[in-house]
């Protein structure tokens, strides 16, 4: 049996037993069938515990547990993984929010959003717990959100409901179980942002902001639920319907549990961080057919992850075994591997198909992949209309890529593009964030027309700074030009962004930092540096930068190199063959005759 470790108190494995003991005797003093369950046949049992974990009524789960002891959570903790383990989606869902909810909820005096507390203890009401902004303050740490009618407006919530004033005890092992169950059954998340359940980062903070008691408490909880693993050999023909059912919870309760350990393994949670070893895990669930093991296997063999060698062909077949059970994840996967000929030929039609079975699911991958092959014509006829269609469905969920792309389309007007930028932006969309700042600086779409520089900056800012290239060379623009007086010269900063952006490779940016370099923009003259980094742009066939490393050569003194008027004359011949303005018209002057040197001058006082 895999052991945790408790983070910050120990290297030693840690056995869970003790806890597992602790559960496990406090249910089972109220539960009249422990007899029945001790002498179950079918268990593969695992240290001193030889019964299942007690079974209680939570949410509609088959678990059963004494009502006293679910004040610390470890109860409801195991109702979810065995309502997950189940299939029982929409008790799973429900018992997630509602230890979101409990472990975050303010009094009337904390809440600052104007969400009303809840009328009782029990059936928290998710209408005034906010979900979306949890998730949001969970993951994003910027947690910026403009408001459309107002561009100089910032909105940021602090209070404990929305998840700004600290962590819920038991937010990692929900939003574990979430991000799962959107991969599972994404209908159920409809009213919310879907999306948001998804990155590592999420998950990280969400750790963060647990105690390393409830951690602890957490590993148990899993450990406890693998502790029988129920064997496959079984004849349950013989059984009565009743032996069947806990059959069932048995193998349920053991996949679910084993898969959870599993992501915590993945992602570092409340113990060190084993991708391998979280793999093992979901290969010891596979002979079960439990969908979401099938598609973290499918996973790791279609990006080489946990230990295993990139394998297309194998990814494919896990991926197929997950979505034949309606897993919505594999379907999309598999859905995307046949369009690109991933693991076996391409085959449109068959991932259109796919892409329609998870529509079924109102999954925003489902809605935003196959407006893809409507826009394109990919696997199906053309259909522009159709494919703005499902993007509107997938924005209705609030999904950003979606956003971004409605609002890319010319139809839906610079008002509408504005709003849909805002909306993707807010949620840490990067190219919505960049859009977002090229219409703040024109004015287009807001309500005054006129242009936001300062509003700008902060959305570009917001991009630069998770390496959006064309954002960076964007800024270094701004403020190397000056934009009014909200944003005047900053040349130290110009060279900072331009600097960015060269790093990532682009052309112009280079260019544009050697200028720096040549005149004294920011930084010290260097003209060694800013022949490299001509010569850098000019090599990868940027017709400015050319055109600059043309002139340093035939400068009498040369600038940054020696004078060389043959290599001067490639140079220029090079930029001309693109259109750069001045070299043309020098060359036409050469090509009739005239020699470089008086073409410039002729050039020159023109």
């Amino acid at each position: 049996m895999r052991k945790f470790v408790v983070e910050g108190e120990s290297d030693a494995p840690v056995a869970p037993q003790k806890l597992a003991d602790e559960i496990m005797g406090v249910a089972a003093s109220h539960n009249a069938e422990k007899g029945a369950v001790d002498a179950a046949p079918w268990v593969e049992r695992e240290g001193k515990c030889g019964h299942l974990v007690p079974r209680c009524n939570c949410g509609g789960a088959q678990v059963h547990m004494a009502d006293d002891y679910n004040e610390g959570g470890e109860g409801a903790c195991l109702a979810i993984v065995t309502s997950l383990g189940l299939g029982d989606f929409d008790s799973t869902y429900h018992s997630c929010l509602d230890l979101l909810a409990s472990s975050s909820s303010p009094s009337p005096s904390q809440s600052q959003c104007g969400a009303p507390p809840p009328t009782s203890a029990s059936g928290m009401g998710h209408k005034w717990f906010d979900l979306n902004r949890l998730l949001a303050s969970t993951i994003d740490p910027i947690n910026t959100y403009v408001d459309a009618d107002n561009d100089e407006s910032e909105f940021r919530c602090e209070c404990t409901c929305c998840g700004g004033g600290g962590g819920g005890k038991w937010r990692a092992l929900a939003l574990l179980v979430l991000r799962s169950l959107y991969n599972w059954k994404p209908s159920l998340f409809k009213e919310y942002r879907p999306h948001l359940v998804f990155p590592s980062e999420g998950l990280r903070i969400a750790v963060k902001n647990s105690s390393t008691e409830s951690l602890r408490i957490l590993k148990g909880v899993l450990d406890t639920a693998c502790l029988n693993k129920p064997r496959l050999d079984v004849d349950t023909a013989g059984m009565t319907q009743e032996e069947k059912r806990k059959y069932e919870e048995a193998k349920a309760m053991w996949c679910a549990g084993t898969y959870l350990r599993g992501v915590c393994l993945f992602h570092g949670i409340g113990t060190p961080e084993d991708k391998s070893g979280a793999l093992l895990l979901d290969l010891e669930c596979e002979p079960y057919g439990f969908g979401p093991s099938l598609f973290n296997i499918g996973w790791c063999y279609e990006e080489g992850k946990g230990g295993v060698e990139r394998d297309f062909a194998k990814a494919r077949q896990f991926h197929l075994s997950a979505a034949e059970k309606g897993h919505a994840g594999s379907q999309v996967s598999l859905a995307l591997m046949c369009k690109e000929g991933r693991g076996a030929g391409k085959n449109l039609e068959e991932a259109v198909r796919l892409f329609q079975k998870n529509c079924e699911q109102e999954s925003v991958y489902g809605y935003s992949n196959l407006a893809l092959c409507f826009k394109f014509g990919r696997g199906v006829n053309q259909d522009e209309a159709e494919a703005t269609r499902l993007l509107k469905l997938a924005v209705e969920q609030g999904d950003p890529w979606s956003q971004r792309k409605l609002g890319l389309q010319a139809s839906v007007g610079p008002t509408e593009s504005l709003r849909l930028f805002r909306l993707a932006a807010a949620q840490g969309d990067t190219l919505a964030q960049r859009e977002l700042a090229k219409a703040l600086l024109t004015g287009q779409g807001t309500t005054s027309h006129l242009p936001n520089p300062t509003l700008a900056v902060k959305f570009y800012k917001l991009a630069a700074d998770k390496g959006d290239r064309t954002a960076q060379e964007h800024l270094g623009l701004m403020y190397f030009e000056g934009a009014g007086e909200e944003v005047p010269e900053q040349h130290h900063l110009a060279v900072k962004y331009f600097r960015q952006a060269a790093n990532a490779g682009s052309l112009m940016a280079q260019n544009n930092l050697a200028l720096c370099y040549n005149r004294g923009y920011g930084v010290p003259v260097d003209l060694r540096e800013a022949f490299r980094l001509y010569t850098l742009s000019a090599t990868s066939g940027d017709r400015t930068a050319q055109f600059n490393v043309a002139l340093c050569y035939v400068m009498k003194e040369g600038a940054g190199t020696t004078r060389d008027v043959r290599e001067a004359l490639r140079w220029f011949r090079l930029a001309a063959d693109q259109n750069q303005t001045t070299s043309v018209t020098v060359m036409k002057r050469v090509r009739t005759g005239t020699d470089l040197l008086t073409a410039l001058r002729i050039h020159s006082s023109t």
